[in-house]
């Protein structure tokens, strides 16, 4: 039996650092999300503040519009399905026409002017929504790892019996880790209806398309096509369109059938073609539902309207999720209330494997490569902001490359006699880094600083470095007890 237990051991040593390791590579893919979700509420306004100086404004006519869209076309004669041009909204007040390769602003005059450029939000973007990887397999990967929130969400409530009690205590004066369990506990009970709103919505943006295929299957012969239709609507049959659109024609009829119209954009299917047609989407007041949309043909001649309140219950709450994922319903302060929960999600999401790691009472590379990339995010997102702005280095690459080398050197920091966590040198330098693209913003965009976008910009950069500061001034020697070890949130 003794032979037995010993030959039992080493398999189920394996089996309990296998599952060490694969909770880290869920964990580390939970805080890619949520730091970059925290970014995305405002990626709108991040996208206005990244290129200040473009012309500003919310009145505008049907011919101003005619005009911009067929001074593009004419400059821009390249192959594209679509065609989109963009209205201007609270959150970024400006116009934009594009094809499925370039966007350009359309300035006071009706001219087309400066190319869009915001790279860096852009890849904060893609980043939340699929990973930087291939669209289909990053956006299923996401969905997974909202399920794994979901999941984790409520084995948390059903393991706290005294969740009450805990939202109220925070035990001030007591060891690191005690604290770290009352906080993580406490804002995890405040957050409840929104972490589950966060799960849900991102479950469905990851998981749609394995549901469609599913759904179909069932209920639609396999047909995904007819289930899409039963919420979009069908795409119209046209035949012998103008190879132009009469842009003025389509908004002023617009405007006969809804006098309060507030279109969020117009797209022009199959732009080109004898079928093509326009479509606009409307902001639906007082709704979720992200839009109310009419259809016109190429001369402007109404063609139909998809109106969500006569959709099935089930219809309009998938269309409310983008909104209520975004918080983009109820204006800029609603969205600064999604980034401080957001924010207090992404600091479970860190608290909780460092009470895991203080729990499991030894040091080995999980908590080196923890430590090192809890602030290594940060600290790549700042640097790649800098070298994006100073030098026009690509987003991806800069931020890839500083992420993987200052998680990795927390290997190397760890030979070193140094007195400090390697995460205190990542506070340093991820303050530095928002300092120093503050700076930079400044002095390159300095003919923009009587605009409010100037300063919208510099400041949540200098936000960045002051938080950044003040975690660097709390910590602590790299020498801890062997119940305290952990990657200091």
């Amino acid at each position: 039996m003794p032979e037995h237990k010993n030959s039992d051991r080493p398999l189920s040593q394996r089996s309990l650092d296998a599952h060490s390791w694969i909770g880290l590579f869920a964990a580390t893919f939970l805080y890619l999300l949520c730091f970059s979700g925290v970014l995305t509420v405002i990626g709108q306004e991040m996208e206005r503040w990244e290129q200040p100086g473009i012309d500003e404004f919310n009145d505008y006519s049907p011919t101003f519009i005619d005009q911009a869209y067929r001074r593009f076309v004419e400059t821009h004669t390249e192959d594209t399905e679509h065609i989109h041009i963009v209205f201007p909204r609270d959150a970024i007040p400006r116009i934009v026409v594009e094809n499925d390769h370039q966007a350009f602003f359309v300035n006071h005059d009706g001219s087309l002017g400066a190319k869009e450029h915001a790279p860096w939000i852009k890849m904060v973007i893609d980043l939340h929504k699929h990973l930087h990887l291939p669209s289909t397999i990053g956006t299923l990967l996401t969905g997974l790892i909202a399920a794994l929130l979901l999941a984790l969400i409520v084995s948390g409530v059903l393991a706290h019996k005294t969740m009450v009690k805990e939202a109220f205590r925070l035990r001030l004066g007591r060891s690191k880790l005690t604290q770290s369990i009352d906080l993580h506990n406490r804002l995890s009970v405040w957050g409840l209806p929104f972490h589950i709103m966060i799960a849900l919505t991102s479950c469905y943006f990851g998981l749609v398309g394995l549901l469609l295929t599913l759904a179909a299957g069932f209920f639609h012969g396999g047909d995904q096509r007819h289930m899409i239709e039963q919420v979009f609507g069908s795409e119209p049959e046209l035949f012998k369109q103008a190879p132009l659109v009469d842009v003025k024609a389509s908004i002023e009829n617009l405007r006969s059938l809804k006098p309060d119209a507030k279109p969020i954009f117009m797209t022009i299917h199959e732009a080109g073609s004898e079928n093509q047609f326009v479509e606009f989407y409307l902001m639906k007041d007082q709704r979720l539902i992200y839009s109310e949309n009419f259809r016109f043909d190429a001369a402007g001649n109404f063609i139909g309207q998809t109106d969500p309140d006569q959709l099935p219950i089930g219809s309009q709450v998938l269309l409310s999720t983008y909104r209520l994922h975004f918080g983009d319903f109820a204006g800029f302060t609603l969205k600064l209330l999604y980034v401080l929960l957001g924010s207090a999600l992404t600091y479970i999401a860190i608290s909780g494997v460092n009470i895991w790691l203080n729990k499991r009472r030894k040091e080995d590379l999980i908590n080196i490569l923890w430590g090192g990339f809890v602030w290594a995010l940060p600290a790549a997102f700042a640097l790649s902001f800098l070298l994006s702005q100073i030098l026009n280095v690509n987003p991806y690459w800069s931020f890839w490359s500083a992420l993987l080398t200052a998680s990795l050197a927390g290997v190397a920091w760890k030979t070193h006699n140094s007195p400090y966590e390697f995460s205190t040198v990542l506070k340093i330098m991820t303050t530095m880094f928002c300092f120093a693209a503050a700076l930079s913003y400044a002095i390159k965009y300095s003919e923009h600083s009587i605009r409010g976008d100037f300063w919208s910009m510099i400041t949540v950069l200098m936000i960045g470095a002051l938080i950044s500061f003040i975690a660097y001034t709390k910590h602590v020697p790299r020498q801890q007890s062997s119940t305290e070890v952990s990657a200091e949130p």
